[in-house]
């Protein structure tokens, strides 16, 4: 018994390190994962892959957003939190929660240019809420005048905000500054992923309805690209220098990749039955994406230009949001 024991120990730190053998030499820092089963966010560390510590969410987490400084994160608490959790990631603490009662079923969460606002969704109100995570302090509530407000996309140079409407097939432009609606841009059905290009000149939203990817003009509205074959297009993220934009599919198992410039597809991974692809960052290498695995519980490093599996950490129960920080830490 022993012996096996030793053997099964052996095996699994040899798949651990087989595993982690895979990622560029370069690949260092933390990723924090929220697990939507347990009201938690992960702190895994890329060079080891273990978890150096969980701290507590409200309830029903999904989105999460890191500062540009690798330095705070917010969790949105969407399904009975009615609230943003605000994480100091220095000292792997929550800083404050900041109650949403008055905006329920907080989702799409971005960070603004001065990096201490952030824009987040209420789905019960219909609006983008702009809140200060150092004083907890709610700052606006533009009201999208649409329905279904799930998803936000932020253009910090122009102060504006992008949010995705589910009931009203739209996209409601907001601007940031002044704190009032613009306009609504008629999509397909069900709206739900949705990210600007690098330039802010285009939007790529999902339609869920259908199981559409489209990319339309920011300015005018007008189509400039669609791809089909979706069922669930879960989100979009584009690399940093805007060459690749990646889009998993949370039913069908995989993650599609598109050349932006050229509106061109580039290839498919496939994940296997049952992965469940949610949540998707980057490394600052520009090359790794990290992407979550929402039922089988674990997180995928993929190299975006081979389109292949590099190295897997195990993750919470249901991950969905992700972000990445340069920071390291020790148990």
């Amino acid at each position: 018994m022993m012996l096996q024991k030793f053997v099964s120990a052996v095996t699994l730190l040899l798949v651990s390190i087989s595993v982690l053998a895979d990622l560029p030499e370069q690949m260092s820092g933390t990723l924090l994962v929220v697990s939507k089963s347990d009201n938690s966010v992960a702190f895994i560390d890329l060079a080891s892959g273990k978890t150096m510590s969980t701290l507590p969410t409200g309830e029903g987490p999904h989105e999460l957003v890191v500062s540009d400084d690798g330095r705070w994160a917010v969790v949105s608490d969407f399904v009975g939190g009615n609230s943003l959790t605000v994480i100091d990631i220095a000292n792997r603490k929550i800083a404050r929660t900041i109650s949403f009662r008055k905006y329920p079923r907080p989702h799409g969460i971005q960070f603004l240019a001065n990096q201490a606002h952030v824009a987040a969704t209420s789905g019960v109100k219909n609006a983008v809420v702009i809140a200060d995570i150092h004083t907890g302090k709610i700052l606006k509530e533009i009201s999208t005048t649409q329905t279904g407000t799930h998803m936000v996309a932020v253009d910090r140079a122009k102060s504006l905000a992008y949010s995705s409407n589910m009931r009203s097939n739209s996209i409601a432009v907001l601007d940031l500054n002044a704190g009032k609606f613009l306009k609504a841009i008629d999509t397909a059905q069900t709206p739900e992923a949705i990210r600007l290009n690098g330039a802010g000149s285009e939007i790529w939203y999902g339609a869920n309805k259908k199981g559409l990817i489209k990319v339309i003009s920011s300015d005018s509205g007008r189509e400039l690209a669609e791809w089909t074959g979706f069922k669930f297009p879960y989100r979009v993220l584009f690399t940093q220098d805007n060459s690749i934009a990646v889009v998993p599919d949370f039913r069908q198992d995989y993650v599609r990749f598109f050349d932006p410039q050229a509106k061109q597809e580039l290839g498919t991974l496939e994940l296997g039955e049952g992965a469940g692809p949610q949540g998707v960052i980057l490394h600052p290498n520009d090359k790794t994406l990290f992407l979550s695995l929402n039922r089988k519980h674990k997180i995928l490093a993929i190299d975006i230009h081979e389109r292949k599996v590099v190295a897997e950490f195990k993750s919470g129960p249901n991950p969905d949001g992700i972000g990445y920080t340069p920071l390291q830490f020790k148990q």
